[in-house]
């Protein structure tokens, strides 16, 4: 079974990458986030492992029993799984009480269901930003759980109002955790200090108009990018797909801040010639995102 999913995850990787080899990336300006690398918020690493937990079995996962919950331990508590059928989508409330964290986190693509989503890559119009539009496929995603989310979430900001809240996903939880913030931060009403968003591997997910609004937001994000990894340079630019401008790299020589004023810096991922690898994006800080864990 596993060994099936992995030739089917890699058949439609390459599949994608075949149809958007060639096309330009010189629109997606990158800024970094107040001068910090990835090294200096050992927080992303730690909740990189959460994302890799979001991937693992029911039972591991409420027992609390899988090799990333070991590796984050008891002082992390897995509060509920929220599954969606008709999408094939996933998404864990999680607290960690030694960060003073509640944590959203959105499983990446797992199943058929999920590429199907992933192909849906109409742009429609997103509620309240005008000229602002998202793929469809994983807005629906994001709206198939995000009705049963908010209710528990905002539960649990009203019980620990000292905690801060994460918002994370990799892959397509990435999309999804991108899209959802913006949905939390208006109903639920969370302060920007409060709040962040911490994606691995996150496609572009909107237009122009909803990348630059998407920039102008005040809360902490976080878009980290490892080497080579496909998936943040698809659906391309010249299918009006752009990433907000913020974003850290993980290089090969460590990690990096991208150069703000130029777009075609050879030490960032815009620069990649290589930009095809599936393994960079299954593994991050040497956790391993997949259904293998």
């Amino acid at each position: 079974r596993n060994d099936a999913y992995f030739n089917e995850m890699v058949k439609n990787l390459q599949e994608l990458q075949s149809q958007f080899n060639n096309t330009a990336v010189a629109h997606d300006v990158v800024i970094p986030e107040a001068n910090l690398i990835a090294s200096d918020r050992p927080d992303l690493q730690r909740i990189v492992k959460l994302a890799a937990a979001s991937y693992c079995g029911t039972i591991s996962l409420k027992s609390w029993k899988c090799k990333h919950c070991l590796d984050l331990g008891r002082q992390v508590e897995l509060l509920m799984i929220f599954d969606d059928f008709l999408t094939g989508s996933r998404a864990i409330l999680a607290m960690d009480h030694e960060m003073k964290t509640i944590n959203v986190v959105y499983r990446g693509s797992s199943n058929l269901r999920n590429w199907l989503d992933n192909m849906r890559v109409k742009l429609v119009p997103l509620m309240n930003v005008p000229d602002a539009k998202v793929h469809e496929g994983f807005y629906e995603c994001a709206k198939a759980l995000n009705h049963k989310i908010i209710p528990e979430l905002k539960d649990q900001i009203n019980y620990h109002p000292t905690y801060k809240v994460n918002i994370v996903g990799h892959s397509l939880g990435g999309a999804i955790a991108a899209i959802s913030v913006l949905e939390f931060r208006q109903e639920l009403k969370i302060k920007d200090s409060q709040l962040q968003l911490i994606t691995y591997g996150e496609p572009r997910i909107g237009n122009l108009p909803f990348a630059d609004y998407f920039t102008s937001q005040p809360f902490p994000m976080f878009r980290v990018v490892h080497n080579h990894d496909l998936v943040p340079h698809i659906p391309t630019t010249e299918m009006d797909f752009y990433h907000r401008r913020r974003m850290m790299f993980i290089g090969s020589n460590g990690d990096y801040n991208c150069d703000p004023d130029n777009w075609a810096d050879e030490t960032c991922t815009l620069a990649q010639k290589n930009w095809t690898s599936i393994l960079d994006h299954l593994n991050y800080y040497n956790t391993n995102l997949s259904i293998f864990c």
